[in-house]
């Protein structure tokens, strides 16, 4: 059937979210993946078929926090599986589309569910916020993705959903981004058809400016609109509009400076702005 995996790991839901935070476009991933946990600890099946040019995968997991503790026994499980399929690919050429849904079906642990979004930035306070939803019997999350790469120039776009069964109150949040990027220097986001995700970045010329080719790395410019909802019946999160604008400069595959400059509007609320950098070596 392909590869089996058990451990804690990433359940098969959203590019964006699969795809290394050391190797994403930005700093931070979109907005919309905050209704996708990261980690769960769980068992699942996936493989790469017709020639790497679709990819599926299915896992059952059990809710756990970071060190991959469960929540409670007989509580909180999910059922989450992806496909991904390349309408277009043509590796010499450097240019692909890349489609893919994703669905997860949740148990919360204790029945409850709330949902925080920040304006894509770690060090900011959560902006919008549903407060505690009781009475959650179940919850359904829909994922659509696309990916377009055209040699230097990528588009990526996401639009995910969560419908909350309770018994009272059943409100649809939703959120969606899309992003558009280019590489000054000539190089192109690398695809990985045995998962269906983006790898990390290879500079043309890594930085050596006193070397016999005076490699300056590979710099990249990339802006990105993201929109989360969290306003349904009788809850009131809010909506947020977030642009960030992004430069990356890869010194070489494992050395990177990020500049990240981020506008975010809480509709009816108020505006920040945001400017953050980051350096970083990862092996």
């Amino acid at each position: 059937v392909g590869n089996l995996k058990v451990g804690h790991f990433k359940e098969p839901f959203s590019l964006d979210m699969l795809t290394s935070s050391n190797d994403i476009t930005f700093m931070e991933r979109g907005a919309p993946t905050v209704f996708k946990k990261q980690r769960n600890s769980g068992v699942q099946f996936s493989n790469s078929v017709l020639k790497g040019r679709a990819t599926w995968a299915i896992g059952l997991f059990q809710n756990a926090d970071k060190s991959g503790k469960a929540f409670g026994e007989g509580d909180g499980y999910s059922l989450t599986g992806r496909v991904t399929a390349l309408p277009f690919y043509d590796k010499a050429a450097n240019k692909l589309l890349h489609l893919g849904f994703a669905y997860s079906n949740r148990n919360p642990p204790g029945r409850t569910y709330s949902v925080k979004v920040k304006p894509e930035s770690h060090a900011a306070t959560a902006y919008l916020n549903t407060g505690n939803i009781s009475g959650v019997t179940s919850r359904t999350m829909f994922g659509f993705e696309m990916a377009l790469v055209l040699n230097s120039l990528s588009f990526q776009g996401e639009y995910i959903q969560t419908n909350v069964l309770s018994s009272g109150l059943q409100p649809k949040f939703n959120g969606y981004y899309l992003e558009v990027g280019y590489f000054l220097t000539g190089e192109h986001k690398h695809y990985s058809t045995k998962s269906g995700i983006f790898k990390r970045v290879s500079p043309k010329r890594n930085f050596d400016p006193k070397g016999e080719q005076k490699g300056f790395g590979a710099v990249e410019v990339a802006v990105r609109y993201s929109s989360v909802d969290l306003n349904d019946k009788s809850i009131f999160g809010g909506v947020m509009d977030d642009v960030t604008f992004g430069l990356n400069w890869h010194l070489n595959p494992a050395t990177r400076f990020s500049f990240n400059y981020i506008a975010a509007n809480v509709r009816e609320k108020g505006k920040s702005n945001i400017f953050q950098t980051r350096f970083q070596v990862a092996f």
